[in-house]
């Protein structure tokens, strides 16, 4: 490859490039392309770059197995870094590219959480490889695999959607599923309706578990965090195509699976909406096969899954509320099943008004002053009241010391849901790069060494509060104006200092 090809690639892996493909397959007539199976990038990639590309990662896996019996995960180049994952004894290859200056977990774990999307929506690799020897032409085994890998488009540039690299590093580490905040007016009558509106479904012999949504926000989930992030993304990709309802099946794993049936054991019967009445739930279903419509799928295989099992997803949308719901395969066919499920639809818009109606801003154009760390001055901006908010206003309220005015920046993570809270997430406030690019370095470091459960970190610009406490991470910034620096005894008493703020302003601690 010439000199102008390999700065091009050089662009394009600072970009992202997520690769999956056959590393076994060998035909003298094929085409460059052929033994790639699926290919996403923003940009075009030439064929001589691609075929550069995976024989150099090939190459460079190879060398390294030489020296290291562990596989090789993450390769770093001058510019950008690569993540590796094999599968089928190294058969299947998946690649996916970052800028050199993200952290080496987060892309590790961006191509993990990619490879679990593609297992929930598609079942085991072998599956599909075992599926794709039906055809013997290639063009119909590419085709089929681009059409597998669309619903994993929306997660990859879930991760690559800012300009700012930290930004997008901060995204990968923390994976974090969005979480609807409502007034505290309604969320608790909120709440309580959306769970009976799932204990109902879940009464039904057939139905599994379910979620529900506010527009891309989870409202309610009987879910564990991955899955209620699969069913989520593909209530998106479905919205983004225009469809009110939809229907597929997917793929869990037993343990999956099993956390299910212990939900449903836990609660051996729910109150009724419309009878009233306590129905007893029995979730031993049986696996049952269904033809695929692809083209190339064979309707005898003799495939068996060996570490899972198929279930049903189906997607209702009804203005700014959505139900995702899992269900037996024994009904996956059934139309009549279908429309049992459609009988909530008047709870469901009853409390999709609620929400919209409680949404609505009210009249406030009284402009409330801002610290912005920047020129350490306070600046003025609009007063928004909405469902992300559990006060009045979505910003930061200034503190005052005898000193001068102090703000602060804070985050708050939850391990277990996935979940998260904080400024950096609030579209109206400006965002403090060092406090980003910080929090995600600690992160890290907590996931690496469990035995680690405070860091504080103090630069010119003020200090950074970093805990950890079971599942749960908390940091809190604070910073002084460009004038001066932190004081020691402020540093020294951080801690105490982001118990008051976070109790204050959102009963934390």
């Amino acid at each position: 490859m010439d000199q102008g090809l390999s700065q091009v690639m050089l662009d394009v892996l600072s970009k992202g490039l997520f690769i999956i493909y056959d590393t076994l397959y060998q035909d003298e007539n094929a085409q460059l392309d052929e033994g790639v199976l699926y290919l996403y990038c923003k940009d075009k990639v030439e064929l001589e770059a691609q075929h550069f590309f995976i024989g150099s990662v090939d190459a460079c896996v190879g060398f390294f197995a030489d020296f290291t019996k562990q596989p090789v995960n993450i390769i770093r180049l001058s510019r950008s870094k690569i993540a590796v994952k094999k599968l089928l004894d190294g058969q299947l290859t998946l690649l996916l590219t970052g800028s050199i200056k993200e952290q080496d977990d987060s892309i590790i774990n961006h191509l993990d959480t990619l490879y679990k999307a593609f297992l929930f929506y598609n079942g085991p690799f072998e599956y599909i490889v075992e599926k794709s020897k039906g055809s013997a032409n290639r063009k119909d085994v590419l085709a089929f695999w681009a059409g597998l890998c669309q619903t994993l488009i929306p997660l990859f540039q879930k991760g690559n959607r800012s300009r700012k690299l930290e930004l997008n590093d901060f995204s990968k580490a923390f994976d974090f599923i969005p979480y609807i905040e409502l007034a505290p007016t309604i969320s608790t009558r909120c709440f309580i309706t959306a769970s009976q509106i799932l204990n109902t479904l879940r009464s039904d012999k057939d139905n599994l578990a379910g979620c529900l949504f506010i527009d891309k926000n989870v409202l309610c989930s009987q879910l564990d965090s991955y899955t209620t992030k699969w069913v989520m993304n593909f209530h998106n990709f479905a919205a983004e195509k225009h469809k009110d309802e939809a229907k597929t099946r997917v793929y869990l794993t037993h343990s999956q699976y099993s956390s299910l049936a212990l939900l449903q054991e836990s609660e051996s019967s729910f109150e009724s909406f419309e009878e009233g009445n306590q129905i007893g739930i029995n979730l031993k279903q049986k696996l049952v096969q269904i033809p695929n419509n692809s083209s190339i799928d064979s309707e005898t295989s003799s495939y068996v899954l060996k570490d899972g099992k198929w279930v049903g997803l189906f997607i209702m949308k009804l203005n700014n509320i959505a139900l995702g719901l899992l269900f037996s395969m024994s009904a996956f066919n059934d139309e009549r099943h279908i429309k049992k499920i459609k009988l909530i639809k008047p709870q469901l818009a009853a409390l999709g008004s609620i929400i919209a109606e409680s949404s609505t801003p009210k009249d406030s154009s009284a402009p409330i002053p801002v610290f912005s760390p920047q020129n350490g001055a306070l600046s003025q901006a609009p007063r928004l009241i909405g469902l992300n908010t559990t006060r009045d206003i979505s910003v930061p309220r200034v503190f005052h010391n005898n000193k001068g005015n102090l703000d602060f920046n804070y985050l708050i993570y939850e391990n277990m849901t996935k979940s998260a809270k904080g400024t950096l997430l609030k579209k109206n406030i400006e965002i403090d790069i060092t406090f980003v690019k910080a929090v995600t370095k600690v992160h890290h470091q907590f996931c690496r060494d469990r035995s680690l459960s405070q860091i504080v970190l103090r630069d010119q610009k003020g200090c950074i509060y970093c805990r950890r406490n079971y599942g749960r991470e908390v940091y809190f910034q604070r910073f002084a104006g460009q004038s001066r620096e932190l004081p020691m005894q402020e540093v020294a008493s951080i801690e105490r200092r982001a118990r008051e703020v976070l109790k204050e302003e959102i009963n934390l601690l």
